[in-house]
């Protein structure tokens, strides 16, 4: 995956890198003489091939603000992840243990999605104050503000809200809600791994 990522994908390999970060530290060996073979043959790009060979999917961003595992309280005492549990649909949840791998990798893209793949997305529900993970549709309800580390997470929609964890009684699990904002409550403090500058 590494030398097709290097090879091929100029730029979209950032992609391949924020879906499985532990691809970042291995080595490739030597790509070189792919690369050469590559220009020699006058491939076109990556984008190219995004733009015209399947434009009927939907072209991921690299440009992300912010990425990584999302980290609820602390970043250096966090008190759990978001966990997709491998699931496309269905309630968020918050794992007490940050694992980071690729289930609870998540970016905040150029348009303000919470993406934990290239088509999943993190989505308020306001009938009843719940958080999903369903398939991007670029809709209002998928957009969110999020400022920096140990920041509230918002919906564009409705700013008086917060993203919150819940532990309902008689439950070990943690869901994703929203409440009114506390800045005094550490579940509504969120942080990303790593934040882009600019």
């Amino acid at each position: 995956q590494k030398r097709l990522a290097e090879v091929w994908m100029d730029e979209y390999k950032e992609i391949v890198y924020m879906r499985h970060p532990n691809l970042i530290h291995l080595d490739a060996g030597d790509v070189d003489e792919r690369k050469r073979l590559r220009e020699s043959l006058q491939c076109h790009n990556f984008d190219w091939f995004m733009k015209n060979v399947i434009p009927d999917k939907l072209v991921p961003t690299v440009k992300t603000k912010a990425s990584g595992g999302l980290m609820a309280g602390d970043p250096s005492d966090p008190k759990g992840c978001v966990d997709t549990f491998s699931r496309e649909s269905g309630q968020a949840r918050i794992y007490a243990s940050c694992h980071l791998m690729e289930t609870q990798n998540f970016q905040l893209t150029e348009h303000d999605e919470i993406r934990i793949r290239i088509d999943i997305c993190l989505e308020a529900n306001f009938a009843d104050n719940r958080i999903s993970v369903a398939q991007c549709n670029g809709s209002a309800n998928q957009r969110w503000s999020h400022k920096g580390p140990k920041e509230h997470i918002q919906p564009l929609e409705k700013s008086e809200l917060c993203v919150s964890i819940n532990s309902p009684s008689g439950s070990d699990d943690q869901l994703l809600v929203l409440t009114g904002c506390n800045s005094e409550d550490v579940r509504q403090l969120w942080s990303f791994i790593s934040y882009q500058s600019g």
